[in-house]
């Protein structure tokens, strides 16, 4: 039985709008980034909006994100724009007070209560909800681990990939048990799990659009812009 799609599923989206995408793509970058940017402008306690803050952390996120993004083998604008929107989608926000006050190394790396009077249980108590968020991303990182491990031929770049993956295992395991002793540490732990789970999902996110795809061309790409739409979204949302 053949599937009839409506007619505008027929047209290819990036055909329609290719006029104006560069465009978009550079207002989407910027307006996201703007948002964080906004964001830690305003979080030094009651002083209000302070621009040379704000500035300071757009500067800060351009510079991760730009390096993460050349590192994982980024080159096109859409590439970009698909990343910020996941970034800005998933990344939790970090406070410039948080940051001034973890800049005392002692003060990051001070060991719970808990933990240094042998009530381990305690511990592991306020450590597990704070990992339980991270299923949010872990569930769409597996899925597209799984889906990207069945459709992937054996050719050089997946095997990279594959690499790359067991290290950033091995690093958010690294800030998961990291965060169990040292409580201040945790915000920057989930931070740093945050941007590889992003990164992760963004890699494969890219790996898996340059295969070829059972389903019609438009449908696939629709399903894609409706997709970022609504991550697009939730990072306007939570910024």
């Amino acid at each position: 039985m053949q599937i009839k799609f409506p007619p505008f599923l027929k047209k290819n989206p990036f055909e329609i709008f290719q006029k104006i995408e560069k465009p978009l793509f550079a207002i989407i970058i910027i307006g996201m980034l703007m948002l964080r940017a906004w964001y830690f402008g305003n979080s030094t306690s009651e002083k209000g909006f302070v621009p040379e803050v704000a500035f300071g952390g757009l500067f800060a996120i351009e510079i991760i994100i730009a390096i993460v993004f050349l590192v994982m083998g980024g080159t096109r604008l859409s590439q970009l724009a698909r990343f910020v929107i996941l970034y800005s989608a998933f990344m939790p926000k970090i406070k410039f007070l948080y940051l001034e006050r973890m800049s005392n190394l002692k003060l990051l790396f001070e060991v719970r209560d808990d933990f240094t009077n042998g009530r381990l249980i305690n511990a592991i108590a306020l450590w597990y909800p704070e990992l339980t968020g991270f299923l949010v991303m872990l569930v769409p990182f597996i899925i597209v681990l799984i889906i990207s491990a069945i459709n992937g031929d054996e050719n050089m770049e997946v095997k990279i990939s594959r690499k790359t993956f067991v290290i950033m295992v091995i690093l958010i395991v690294l800030n998961a048990f990291l965060s169990l002793p040292f409580a201040n540490f945790t915000n920057i732990g989930n931070y740093v799990i945050s941007f590889i789970l992003v990164s992760g999902i963004w890699k494969l996110w890219e790996g898996i659009r340059r295969r070829k795809s059972l389903e019609p061309m438009p449908v696939v790409a629709w399903a894609e812009i409706l997709l970022f739409l609504a991550l697009f979204l939730k990072g306007i949302v939570e910024s």
